[in-house]
């Protein structure tokens, strides 16, 4: 899968979920019972979680095509336009806007990867609660997100250690 692909996907999941959550929002109150605030509550937060995964993606994606030249003929461009000065002088500045560039850019990777694994283990968690109690009342609800926590704890930590 592409990371085009992959954004495509997230996308369309949000609105299939969204969808989701309308559908059981019209349903009777009495068809759900308490289940029902619950479980719109976690395809809410089922979205927040694939938002907090494309967004660790794009980073990566960003960190994995970081150009350390195209930076620096990028800074020096900018230092020519707004400094005067000479060749060493306009590669200096633009090796140390580069290297705080790429600095934030690790900053961000780490962040992201954090968010995502609390959101991962707040809805696997809840999916879990929304099981038991759907058993309890005869209802059926498969938690997905335990099946694939390696995978995705993998993504977050690579992320992480790539981060510094």
């Amino acid at each position: 899968m592409t990371y085009d692909e992959f954004f495509r996907a997230c996308d369309k999941s949000l609105d299939e979920r969204n969808k989701l959550v309308v559908a059981v929002r019209l349903l009777p109150p009495n068809v759900l019972g308490p289940l029902r605030e619950r479980i719109t509550s976690h395809f809410k937060a089922m979205n927040e979680l694939m938002r907090a995964k494309a967004n660790l993606m794009h980073v990566i994606v960003r960190w994995r095509s970081y150009s350390p030249s195209e930076s620096s003929a990028r800074f020096q461009g900018e230092f020519f336009r707004t400094h005067d000065g000479g060749l060493r002088e306009a590669a200096e500045w633009a090796y140390e806007k580069g290297i705080a560039e790429i600095n934030a850019l690790a900053q961000e990777m780490k962040q992201s990867a954090g968010e995502f694994d609390v959101l991962y283990d707040k809805c696997m968690e809840e999916e879990q609660g929304i099981s038991v109690e759907a058993r309890q009342v005869g209802m059926t609800f498969e938690p997905c997100l335990k099946r694939f926590a390696a995978e995705n704890k993998a993504l977050s930590a690579t992320a992480r250690k790539r981060s510094g």
